[in-house]
């Protein structure tokens, strides 16, 4: 108040707005567009208490909140880290991640200060990440806020983050290499559609039509570090985009029926989610069916460590695993580019790109990988790689050690760069 008794604003506000996930306030959003200017479709409630937090605080006051961390890297925190660079002054990040903070909640979080001033070039932010939740006393490292930007808060010290500016400017983003990205298949009922050798066996005893859409499967855990570990494992490929006459299969189709009612894609109790697609057809259209066809490199995108593996024509993956084809089928860039994913390079890299973290994982799929800067090399140094990862993949096949020329290939790398 001043002396009038006008209301000026708080000189603090400490806070730890909800946590209501955006597809709870779908009545809500038509308002939200009109009144905020950090309004996205996506976005969870708490963000939009940052940019009220801001208007109610008087000049120079002090906002501390504890929310969400997923703002800073998030596709739909785009409008809200825009917001606080150019209306704040960020004095201290305190990043929680994988700290169980709240006892009923499983969202990651974060403390995030700001003053409400614009800030100076030469503004510091204070930045944490303790370990675990004794942080009586913290380690603080100073970041300049004006290394960050909207894409993403990236923080670290400025040494890691002048690596990050050089990798990306030698770097061409992989989205931009002559690749496709595509996810495994979701089937809705793994239980079903996933099947071992004694009854793919059985089904193909039976008609022998059966073995035209039946195909090998990896899963996550089987993918390697540039290679795989097959398990005997196949997928009834029923997509949608196939448009399948199930009576053609007869064998196939009593199977899945002996499912019942567990493969109606109704979105009822006791169904698969709704969709229009037929009972005996997996959830998803897999309408880039065709690329399973082709070799490929293929991850598996939350498991702590990255493994990248080349994978032959013909395998097929359950949704837990990604694949990059080369829409020229050239089997060089791919084996180029699965050295590059593969090395100490790509590990730095994917810790400073804007992935999704969960816990103490890194989560990248499709749309993050995609921003991972990938460098381009002469034909002499390709070759060189490609020789490399063709003798490590065939080692690999024999069970033996090729952690030598994995280092080799970590070398010729890095020095892309």
């Amino acid at each position: 108040m001043d002396y009038e008794g006008n209301f000026k604003g708080f000189d603090l506000i400490i806070g730890n707005p909800p946590y209501i996930r955006q597809e709870e306030i779908k009545e809500l959003k038509p308002h939200f567009s009109n009144v905020f200017e950090v309004y996205k479709g996506t976005s969870d409630i708490y963000t939009y208490f940052y940019e009220r937090g801001f208007k109610i605080l008087k000049d120079k006051g002090i906002l501390n909140f504890i929310t969400s961390n997923k703002f800073t890297r998030a596709g739909y925190g785009e409008p809200l880290r825009d917001f606080l660079l150019k209306y704040t002054s960020i004095l201290e990040f305190i990043d929680l991640n994988g700290i169980k903070v709240f006892e009923k909640a499983t969202v990651d979080t974060s403390i995030v200060m700001f003053e409400k001033r614009k800030p100076d070039k030469s503004q510091i932010i204070f930045y944490s990440n303790p370990k675990d939740n004794k942080f009586e006393i913290l380690e603080y490292s100073k970041i300049k806020q004006s290394s960050l930007n909207k894409e993403a808060f990236i923080f670290g010290e400025s040494k890691i983050l002048d690596l990050k500016k050089k990798i990306e400017k030698i770097g061409i983003p992989l989205k931009d290499w002559d690749i496709n990205i595509y996810r495994g298949v979701v089937t809705g009922f793994n239980e079903a559609f996933i099947i071992d050798e004694e009854t793919k066996d059985n089904l193909i005893k039976e008609d022998k039509k059966s073995k035209e859409i039946i195909k090998p499967l990896l899963r996550g855990r089987d993918i390697k570090r540039y290679n795989y570990d097959f398990k005997n494992l196949y997928l009834i490929c029923t997509f949608p985009a196939l448009n399948l006459n199930i009576s053609d299969y007869p064998a196939i189709e009593k199977y899945l029926k002996s499912f019942g009612k567990r493969l109606e894609q109704s979105g009822e109790i006791g169904c698969r989610k709704k969709t229009i697609n037929k009972w005996f057809e997996v959830q998803d259209t897999i309408a880039y069916y065709k690329e399973f066809e082709n070799s490929k490199i293929v991850w598996t995108p939350v498991n702590g460590i990255y493994y990248f593996s080349f994978v032959d024509a013909g395998y097929y993956f359950n949704n837990s695993v990604f694949m990059i084809t080369n829409k020229n089928n050239d089997i060089s860039e791919l084996k180029y580019l699965l050295a590059v994913l593969n090395t100490a390079t790509f590990k730095f890299g994917s810790l400073i790109t804007p992935l999704t973290k969960v816990g103490n994982y890194t989560y990248g799929s499709k749309e993050f990988m995609e921003t991972i800067p990938i460098p381009k090399v002469d034909k002499n140094t390709e070759n060189k790689i490609i020789n490399l990862v063709d003798r490590i993949i065939e080692g690999k096949k024999s069970g033996i050690d090729m952690r030598e020329l994995e280092e080799e290939v970590d070398r010729l790398v890095y020095g892309l760069y």
